[in-house]
Parts: structure tokens; C-alpha cells; sequence
């Protein structure tokens, strides 16, 4: 690669600024166009938004953005982690945190919407902060930004390339959200007996859950106490219920046999299915060993008659209804006495086990279908920083 390879990003584009309409005319929001604004500006193609704007809006307020163009997010909170660029495949208008890039005849527009993502290491560099916490590109700094341009004929080659890992990042995409939705509606079915698998005709029960499971609450004990942190008891925070998802193998903290009795926290079994009554309400994970926890997270401790897949399940499948029964107070909430009363339609054991290996077999399938999208992320992050800066040419590309 050549310095004379190298051009300023503000000599290969024109930009346009956009605008937000008077959101006091209603008038204005009942249109057809979409509006693009951070939120809608994730994905390397944009086409559309959850927000629509009329023609007369656009003319008065916005911008319609060039198909071809690459919109940039120039503000927003997101700018203090991520590069948020893509490329103009449908008309749509964009707001004044948004600039659109237009290409001049030398830049492949695929090329440049490729180029601004591989470079989002120096542009995040470039991020300053307003004084609202926004994460501000300043336009002229961002425009001094150099990128290399090889030919037209290489660009449309590396395009090509590139392109093909996107289409199977997409189908990827495609494949996991289908088989989540596959697997809602089966669960859906399965745990309320609607419908049953085969070898499985014995009648329902509908029991409390605490008929049939043993409680216990968790708690914190005063950080301040150094001797009671730092011990062998793992302790579980509904942060990692969120890292960990549906397993919790490793824990934030851990507490100490003082912290243990210090906070009154229980120490639950390897039975236990740990559940939200805060915060994340009615979210669930299973510990993996024996585990205690803080007090925003219940521990349900299975019996003889209920399978701890199955009920984790079940728990997951009616999370939305669980949290219009929250109490509000300064945050939504439950009570043990409440999860107490949760009636459960409960089988045999033999078919709570059945459904529950239906349900694991199906996160798999789209835990390895994960697996493979991040890795072919990652495998496409490698290939911009090689392909869109000559570090790595191309079969047949020759070099200057």
C-alpha cells in the first residue's frame, strides 16, 4: 500500500445534515418515510425505522438521505462503545445526530460503508463527550480521517468478498431468531399440555408451586466487613443471573462461612432454581453446586415430584405475566408468598423430564448456531482489518 493510497475521508464525500420534524404536529408522524435515528442504525443495511414520517415533514424538518449514502451516527450514548455506520439501500430521511456520506465516483458505496466499520478503532478514538454525556464525532475531525482506496476494480472485489460473510452472518441471524420463535411456541404447547408427546396420555394436575417446593430467601451481607467476602461459597447477584444466563457456573463474589451467617442468606443445593423478585423480574437460572445468593433472588429447592428443567421451563415461559403481578414500589417486585401460590399444570415426572430434553435439545441447536455467528463475526472483523487497509490482497490483485 502507498501513502498516495491513502485519502482523507472528507475528500471522498460530501455530507449531508439531518433534522428532526415538530413533534408538537402530529400531522408530521403519520407518514410513510422512514426516519432514522441511532436506534434504527444498527445493521449494515438500512431500509426502515419504527418511526414514519410524512413528505411535508421531510421537507420542513429532515433530509432525505441518498440511496448509495452511508448514514454515520455523529451523536448519541452508543458512541462511547460502538461505530454505528450503514448503507442507503431504500429512501428514508435521518435526524441531525445522523450525517449521511455520499460517495464521489471513485468510492464503491458498499466499499465505504465496509471501510467506516473496519476503521471503528480510530473513530472511537476520535469520540468526545458533550456535556450531556453524549458521545460526539466532530465533523472536520472525522473528515481528516484517512482511508485507503485502492481501484474501483479491487473495491468491488473486496465488496464481493465481504459481502458473502455478511449474507451468512444474515442467515445466521435468520436461523437463530427462527428457531427461537419455534422453540416459544413449543414450549408454549409442551408446558401446558396442549400438546403431547408421543408415549404421554395421563392426565394433568394443577398445584401450587409451593405444595411442591421449599423456599429460601438470599441476602447481602454489609460490604464493608472484609471478612466476610473473598470465601468458597459462591454468591449470586442478579448481575450474574444476567451474564450468566441459564446456568450460573461462576459468581461475581463469594462469601465467606461469617458472611454466610452475617447476611442469613440460605445455601441452597444443586436442586435449586434461583429466581428474580427484583429488578429482572421473574428471570431464572439454575446453579450449577450449591450456590447463596442476595436477597432480590429466591431460591426454589425442587422436590421428588417436579423436575428442575422442567420448572425453570415453566418459570420462563410466564415471565411477561409475572411481571404485571409485581408490587410497585420504588421498583416492581414479588413476595415468596406470591411465587407460593404460582399454580402449575404438572405431569408425570417421566414426561416433565421428556419435555424438558425437547426444550434443551432445542437450545442447543441454537446455542451452536450462536456459537457459529460469533465466530464468523469475528472472522469477518479479521478480514476488514486485512482486506479494507492492503494489509492482505486478494488472488489475482496486483500490488502497486
Amino acid at each position: 500500500m502507498s501513502v498516495t493510497d491513502l485519502h482523507p475521508l472528507g475528500s471522498l464525500t460530501t455530507w449531508l445534515s439531518g433534522g428532526t420534524p415538530n413533534r408538537a404536529v402530529r400531522e408530521y408522524w403519520t407518514g410513510t418515510v422512514p426516519w432514522i435515528s441511532a436506534s434504527t442504525l444498527k445493521k449494515f443495511e438500512v431500509c426502515g425505522s419504527d418511526q414514519h414520517v410524512t413528505p411535508a415533514a421531510v421537507r420542513t424538518g429532515s433530509k432525505m438521505a441518498p440511496l448509495g449514502s452511508t448514514l454515520l451516527l455523529v451523536r448519541g450514548s452508543a458512541l462511547h462503545s460502538e461505530i454505528r455506520a450503514s448503507l442507503v439501500t431504500a429512501p428514508v430521511c435521518f435526524n441531525q445526530d445522523v450525517k449521511a456520506l455520499v460517495p464521489d465516483a471513485r468510492v464503491h458505496p458498499r466499499f465505504l460503508t465496509h471501510s467506516l466499520r473496519a476503521n471503528s478503532e480510530r473513530l472511537l478514538k476520535l469520540v468526545t463527550s458533550a456535556g450531556n454525556t453524549a458521545g460526539v464525532l466532530d465533523t472536520a475531525v472525522t473528515q481528516r480521517l484517512t482511508i485507503w482506496l485502492p481501484t474501483r476494480e479491487v473495491q468491488t472485489a473486496i465488496v464481493e468478498t465481504l459481502d458473502d460473510v455478511e449474507n451468512l452472518i444474515s442467515t445466521l441471524e435468520r436461523l437463530i431468531a427462527k428457531g427461537q420463535a419455534i422453540k416459544q411456541g413449543m414450549a408454549q404447547q409442551l408446558l401446558t399440555g396442549r400438546t403431547r408427546l408421543p408415549g404421554f396420555d395421563g392426565e394433568w394436575q394443577r398445584v401450587g408451586l409451593g405444595s411442591i417446593a421449599k423456599m429460601g430467601s438470599g441476602g447481602t451481607p454489609l460490604s464493608a466487613v472484609a471478612k466476610y467476602y473473598g470465601g468458597g461459597i459462591p454468591w449470586v447477584s442478579i448481575a450474574d443471573m444476567t451474564t450468566n444466563g441459564k446456568y450460573i457456573r461462576h459468581t461475581g463474589s463469594t462469601l465467606t462461612e461469617d458472611g454466610l451467617a452475617a447476611s442469613s442468606a440460605n445455601l441452597y443445593g444443586a436442586d435449586v432454581v434461583l429466581y428474580a423478585m427484583y429488578a429482572s423480574l421473574g428471570e431464572c437460572s439454575l446453579a450449577v453446586g450449591r450456590v447463596s445468593s442476595s436477597q432480590a433472588i429466591l431460591g426454589i429447592s425442587v422436590g421428588p415430584q417436579l423436575d428442575r428443567e422442567f420448572l425453570y421451563y415453566y418459570l420462563q415461559s410466564i415471565k411477561e405475566r409475572v411481571k404485571l403481578l409485581g408490587q410497585q414500589g420504588t421498583q416492581s417486585n414479588l413476595n415468596a408468598g406470591m411465587v407460593r401460590r404460582f399454580e402449575i399444570p404438572l405431569p408425570g415426572r417421566d414426561e416433565q423430564n421428556a419435555i424438558s430434553k425437547t426444550l434443551i435439545d432445542s437450545d442447543s441447536e441454537i446455542a451452536t448456531l450462536q456459537q457459529r455467528l460469533a465466530k464468523t463475526r469475528a472472522i469477518k472483523q479479521g478480514m476488514m482489518q486485512e482486506l479494507l487497509t492492503g494489509r492482505t490482497r486478494l488472488p489475482g490483485e496486483s500490488v502497486s
